[in-house]
Formats: C-alpha cells, structure tokens, sequence
C-alpha cells in the first residue's frame, strides 16, 4: 500500500488512536464554544494526555500550552 494511502486506511486510523495516548492539538482553544476546545475536552476525559499547540493560549483544559 502506498505511504499516503497508508494513512486514510479506516483501520489504520483506528489503530493509531487505540495505541497512541498522547495527542498535539494544534489551535486547540480555552473558549468552550470552540470546536477545538470540545475534541480536547472529550480526548481528555477518555484517557489522553493532551499537548496544546496555541500561541495565544497559556493553559487550556490545564494544560501547559506550546507555540
């Protein structure tokens, strides 16, 4: 299977996020009604440690925030 092929595989997917427990989110936001802010809230509740990627942030979801 090609490499980018690769990685729009279902199961591959599936895999990485069953094995992998640490997920960047890039402009992941403090502001609750942001969509960003949902996907890291609900990553987190279900057991992922999340790095916030975010120049303009400091600490969401109590997360020390990169740029």
């Amino acid at each position: 299977m090609p490499e980018a092929v690769k990685y729009q595989d279902t199961l591959t997917i599936q895999r990485v996020l069953h094995d992998t427990r640490t997920i960047a989110i890039v402009g992941l936001s403090a502001n609750t009604l942001r969509a960003s802010h949902f996907v890291g809230y609900y990553a987190q509740r279900h057991g992922y440690r999340i790095i916030p990627v975010n120049p303009r942030e400091i600490e969401p979801l109590g997360e020390q925030c990169f740029d």
